[in-house]
């Protein structure tokens, strides 16, 4: 599971929507650049699915 998180960061990354200073590891995700409060909330209930095994949640974020 932890792959798939720090995969997920580095496509956000990729595509500009958020910062290159953001990271994620096994014990911690962090984000910045996020445009609007609506876009990180849904971002934080994306990432807190994925954590808990619920991967169908992150299918926003492509291959």
């Amino acid at each position: 599971m932890d792959e798939f998180l720090v995969r997920a960061c580095g496509r956000l990354i990729e595509r500009g929507l958020v910062s290159s200073e953001s990271s994620a590891t096994s014990t911690y995700i962090v984000l910045y650049g996020l445009s609007n409060e609506p876009a990180a909330r849904d971002l934080a209930a994306a990432l807190h699915a994925a954590l808990y095994g619920h991967t169908r949640a992150l299918t926003l974020f492509g291959d």
